[in-house]
């Protein structure tokens, strides 16, 4: 996920999920008056989108874009599947064939039907490897491509070469594109139709001006029924302090809000406040394409210097809001363990593992990450400080999006040292393997194992529960005792919305997306 970016950052990811709607300590949004038709609703949003396309969004504005633009097959709705675009999804007795019905109906932006085509062609779009998409491994299954087929309009077939637990939750995560728009085109990453992007979500795309807005208008042939604002415009906010003073005013209606800014937006007195679990990640990565980083005695040492108790109060005030990490895998995965090493602050221990790699720490190293994110400010700070503990100097490389994503992104890059970010993926543990296997896009740590490269390839076809969680064990295991990253925390979210809106309820809030559905937003 780009940056996830998806969140990973922000990842990457894909991904995609919406979710859990608990409230926490705030008030309740909505208030007894009827849903109203008519309004315009301004969300702020941190920078500008990467992309319109489905196949390519990874980073937090493009797929908070796309939940408004685009329907998925299938919601997450805290661990429950809940059928989107699709009417059911039933495997074969095999388990090596899976036929999606689509709802019937179903329509584009511009009119045209959504049909079982535009699935088949959307697949083998991501799998067609001149359009380079971040997810096509996922539609490899026992090394061949998963055949997709269109039965009639309605009716679509997947055929896998193998058994896999995993691409079930592949499924449920697709966002179809329109074949007809697409089908001319060439290179789909390199498309002008990107663009004028065409969807089947709750608004359809008016405009972009770039570092101001996306403007969006209702569609009323939504699958989940007629939307009742006529307007959902993005703002684009470089700053956060400017974007709470635009929610202060009114000028804006909802934003994601910084644990450290909860108490004094409670303050503004307009907006209500909605603290809920987002199961995000943030880490620090350690980018191996560095000679001395390549060195795990060098990476135990770093991790060694760190707190997360304190990582998490420089960030967030309180563990209310962030909850110390272990695993690479979040708590709401399937198979997660938290019996992994956790490197616990150890000064001396990290002096003597300094000393043993026999790195040369003459140089400074450099820390990258997205300068927007107070926190993640907060953070490198804190990393630079307790580096300095042990004689390694660390430069702080904070900018924004449009410096750091492209220099993480290159897998051969040697630029950064160590990575700031976090990420959303998803309950089904394969999908990890976007940020950790060895070939895959977005491995910030350019970590290269091959032992646990098969592990990840023969833990997504293991039908047996036992089996697969005995190999996801050891792949979360490898990668602690490797020191390939350093997990800081389990994150949650807070959403502030102005209190003339109500509908936040029927939305419900959703991690990177803010909401799930953006059609059940009312003017009160």
């Amino acid at each position: 996920m780009k940056n996830v970016k998806l969140l990973f950052g922000f990842m990457l990811v894909f991904v995609l999920l919406a979710a859990c709607s608990n409230n926490k300590g705030t008030e309740k949004v909505d208030d007894t008056s009827g849903p109203k038709e008519g309004g315009s609703f301004i969300v702020g949003v941190e920078g500008d989108p990467a992309s319109f396309n489905p196949l390519y969004t990874a980073d937090l504005t493009s797929l908070t874009v796309q939940q408004a633009l685009y329907s998925p097959l299938y919601y997450t709705d805290s661990g429950n599947i809940v059928p989107a675009l699709a009417q059911s999804l039933e495997p074969s007795d095999d388990n090596l064939t899976y036929t999606l019905k689509l709802k019937e109906g179903l329509t584009w932006h511009d009119g045209q039907p959504l049909t079982a085509a535009d699935v088949v062609f959307t697949v083998n779009a991501i799998l067609d490897e001149k359009n380079a998409t971040w997810t096509r491994s996922n539609y490899i299954v026992g090394d061949k491509p998963v055949v997709t087929e269109a039965k009639d309009d309605t009716t679509v077939t997947f055929t896998l070469a193998a058994v896999s637990p995993a691409f079930e939750a592949v499924i449920h995560n697709i966002y179809p594109i329109p074949k007809h728009i697409y089908e001319n085109e060439g290179n789909l990453s390199e498309s002008e139709l990107n663009a004028k992007p065409v969807g089947s979500g709750p608004f359809k795309f008016v405009e972009y001006a770039t570092s101001q807005y996306i403007k969006l208008q209702r569609f009323d042939n939504y699958f989940g029924g007629k939307p009742y604002l006529d307007e959902l415009v993005f703002q684009v906010f470089k700053d956060d302090n400017a974007a709470n003073l635009a929610l202060q005013s009114g000028a804006i209606h909802m934003k994601s809000i910084k644990p450290f800014d909860l108490e004094k937006v409670k303050g503004f007195g307009s907006v209500e406040t909605v603290i809920y679990p987002e199961n995000r990640m943030t880490y620090l990565s350690f980018n191996m394409n560095v000679p001395e980083l390549d060195n795990v005695k060098f990476r135990q040492a770093l991790s060694y210097t760190l707190d997360r108790e304190e990582l998490i109060t420089v960030a967030y005030g309180s563990k209310e809001f962030a909850q110390p990490a272990s695993s690479i895998f979040t708590p709401d995965v399937l198979y997660q363990t938290t019996d992994v090493e956790t490197y616990p602050q150890d000064l001396e221990k990290a002096k003597k593992l300094l000393e043993e790699s026999g790195v040369d720490t003459s140089r400074s190293f450099n820390i990258i990450y997205n300068n927007s994110n107070k926190a993640f400010e907060g953070m490198a700070l804190y990393v630079q400080q307790q580096f300095k503990k042990i004689g390694v100097n660390v430069e702080l490389d904070g900018g924004d999006p449009s410096y750091v994503y492209p220099t993480v992104d290159d897998r051969t890059s040697t630029k950064y040292d160590l990575y700031l970010d976090g990420y959303i993926m998803r309950a089904e543990p394969d999908a990890y393997k976007l940020l950790y296997k060895g070939d895959e896009p977005y491995n910030y740590s350019n970590y290269h194992n091959d032992t646990v490269d098969a592990l990840w390839v023969k833990a997504a076809v293991t039908p047996n529960g036992t089996e697969r969680e005995q190999l996801y064990k050891e792949i979360q295991e490898t990668y602690a005792n490797d020191a390939v990253a350093y997990p800081v925390s389990y994150d949650s979210s807070i959403l502030a919305i102005d209190k003339r809106y109500g509908g936040i309820k029927e939305a419900q809030t959703a991690p990177i997306t803010l909401l799930r559905d953006y059609g059940k937003i009312y003017m009160k």
